[in-house]
């Protein structure tokens, strides 16, 4: 007897997962900061630092809400990471 419920919930978990993950907001296609160009030859990773600082809080948990409002900061970064590649980029 139970082998035949754990016979059931493991395909019915599987398609559960396989329906989260299929239907999760943004999914792949979800938006994408433009690509911006970096100067120099460095690549400077102050931007991440500067969203981490203002949405860590001291107890070590992190206000999404406060990422989602003023989410500029981590666009820009974002978009320097799609700018650099080893493609476009070799030099770095």
């Amino acid at each position: 007897m139970g082998n035949l419920k754990a016979s059931i919930l493991v395909p019915i978990a599987a398609v559960l997962m396989v329906l989260l993950y299929w239907f999760r907001p943004g999914g792949i296609d979800g938006p994408r900061p433009e690509p911006v160009p970096v100067d120099g030859k460095g690549f400077s990773h102050q931007l991440l630092t500067d969203v981490l600082q203002s949405i860590v809080r001291d107890d070590g948990t992190i206000d999404y809400g406060a990422l989602r409002k003023d989410s500029k900061t981590f666009d820009t970064y974002l978009g320097q990471l799609s700018a650099v590649s080893p493609a476009s980029a070799p030099h770095r």
